[in-house]
């Protein structure tokens, strides 16, 4: 039987199959799912913003505080970073009236942190869905690595 585990906005949660992690509400968040085929196993982050630039309470707070914690425990898992890929969900505009004050952008900065982080640890990126202006929900299935993400009036998910 498979075991649902949600994960909130800024955590993470690391599961085996056939577990599936799944995490509501990614708008200009960014959601970041690590699985390693050889393992069955696998991390899902939920970080709302990009770089945290100094030490913070909750690393899942951020992608680059979040990332290290994700594979410190996929490390004691048994689960090397060279074994993993990765997907990339989120980073939607959804307040396009912030333009005005120049804190625009969010979403994209988001995704860009991301990307760039996981490039510089050497995680090939499998797929993504990002950017829009909709919020995202994902399901991550851990005995096949398939995300399914829908979206606010989408009637077919998206997988990847």
């Amino acid at each position: 039987m498979t075991e649902i585990i949600e994960v909130p906005t800024a955590s993470f949660a690391i599961g085996q199959a056939p577990s599936s992690l799944v995490t509501v509400g990614v708008g200009s968040c960014v959601a970041i799912c690590l699985y390693s085929p050889q393992h069955r196993a696998g991390a899902l982050l939920h970080s709302m913003l990009g770089r945290a630039g100094q030490r913070v309470p909750n690393p899942a707070l951020y992608a680059d505080t979040g990332i290290s914690a994700v594979l410190e425990q996929l490390i004691k898992l048994g689960v090397p970073p060279t074994s993993l890929t990765a997907k990339v969900i989120g980073g939607a505009e959804m307040f396009p009236v912030l333009q005005q004050y120049d804190l625009h952008a969010i979403g994209k900065r988001n995704i860009d942190e991301a990307t760039r982080l996981l490039q510089a640890i050497g995680i090939p990126i499998a797929g993504t869905s990002t950017g829009g202006n909709r919020g995202r929900s994902l399901t991550f299935d851990l005995s096949s690595g398939l995300v399914t993400i829908t979206e606010p009036f989408k009637t077919t998910p998206q997988i990847i």
